[in-house]
């Protein structure tokens, strides 16, 4: 694979100096159809919440996703601010039991803290699924840790890049298997809830995504 940076700060991915779009920019920049009949962006329910809201629910997934990657790692005890540990000590409890009650699984995972749309986040797993897939002899050889944490991943079929939160790589090495469990899972006070999709859901996921790439660059290049 070729080498992804990532920039936290303008949140964009490049490869050998290029900029390539994330899932995530694909996405946001694509119109859907919602329940209702009404095409609107992704996320497009959200004009109407305070903005200062939205970007407080930003941070705090954001740095949600920072403690549980210590968690995997067994790193908490050197979390830079311990006095935030504590404002997601529910959430690190559930986080986990999940991860105590999925430890033997083959498993790719998307961490999800906001009361966000599912029929978003199917579309982020097939993007997901296919960054893996693509790398899986890559993911598979990264035997440092038993779970990898923050993993950076590049399409070089179709140009687009993301970070997959967790991989259990070792399950995938250990029993030597090319096949994998992905897994959009919401961790809240009261527990987490996972959202699974099965082979026909995520074909007719993947071909949304795709469509949703060509428009992002069709876009791009006008």
């Amino acid at each position: 694979m070729k080498p992804v940076k990532f920039n936290p700060d303008t949140h964009r991915y490049e490869v050998l100096g290029v900029a390539i779009p994330s899932v995530t920019q694909i996405l946001s920049r694509v119109g859907i159809i919602d329940e209702e009949g009404k095409c609107q962006p992704i996320g497009g329910s959200f004009d109407r919440i305070n903005k200062d809201i939205l970007e407080t629910a930003s941070l705090v997934g954001t740095e949600f996703h920072t403690v549980v990657a210590h968690l995997v790692n067994g790193t908490l005890s050197e979390y830079p601010s311990q006095t935030n540990l504590k404002e997601f000590e529910f959430w690190i409890k559930h986080a986990e039991k999940f991860l105590e009650e999925t430890k033997e699984l083959p498993l790719v995972l998307d961490w999800k803290t906001a009361n966000a749309f599912k029929k978003s986040w199917r579309y982020q797993t097939a993007a997901y699924v296919n960054l893996v897939t693509e790398n899986l002899d890559y993911v598979c050889e990264l035997q440092i840790e038993p779970e990898l944490t923050e993993v950076l991943l590049y399409s070089d079929v179709y140009k687009y890049a993301g970070t997959i939160d967790l991989i259990n790589t070792g399950v995938l090495t250990k029993r030597g298997i090319k096949s994998f469990q992905y897994w959009s899972v919401k961790i809240g006070d009261s527990g987490y809830e996972i959202d699974k999709r099965n082979t026909k859901q995520h074909s007719m996921d993947w071909t949304v995504f795709l469509s949703a790439l060509n428009i992002y660059k069709s876009f791009s290049s006008c």
